[in-house]
């Protein structure tokens, strides 16, 4: 039992990166006329999960066990990943700037940048990028409303 909480929890984390990266990701890649529809299409998953979900699972654990659930998933999962890393490219602007800054030095061997390019050492990016959300968390009265609530709400 311990292993399957601590094995949800992680899940959990991890999973939560498509929920919160979502709208960013699809602001990236589509123009503004598409969004909506996508958006709708991306919506479903949140949206149908909670309600479809325990009704397959169902479904698989009557018929196959339950370890079979977790398979389904290992294998859904799997193939999801696949298809984006075939098919997704990079949309992050940094990084786009970055791969360009390094072709050009291979060509010119000369030492590119690009402006608003983050040059501090990785642990001090590190260590910024750790801070920012307490930051935000405590100087942003409604977001330090709302995770008061979320707390008691949930305890």
């Amino acid at each position: 039992m311990a292993t399957l909480v601590a094995v949800r929890t992680l899940s959990g984390f991890f999973g939560s990166i498509g929920i919160a990266n979502g709208g960013g990701t699809i602001s990236d890649m589509c123009t503004p006329q598409e969004r909506a529809s996508i958006f709708g299409w991306y919506l479903l998953g949140p949206l149908l999960g909670p309600t479809i979900g325990p009704l397959l699972g169902g479904v698989i654990v009557e018929r196959l066990g339950w370890r079979a659930v977790f398979w389904t998933l290992t294998i859904i999962c799997g193939i999801n990943t696949a298809i984006g890393w075939a098919f997704l490219k990079e949309s992050y602007a940094p990084i786009i700037l970055q791969k360009k800054c390094d072709d050009m030095e291979k060509e010119s061997g000369e030492k590119h940048s690009f402006p608003g390019q983050d040059v501090r050492p990785m642990k001090q990016r590190m260590a910024s990028s750790i801070m920012r959300p307490l930051k935000i968390l405590f100087t942003q009265p409604i977001v330090f409303t709302m995770s008061v609530y979320q707390v008691c709400r949930d305890a």
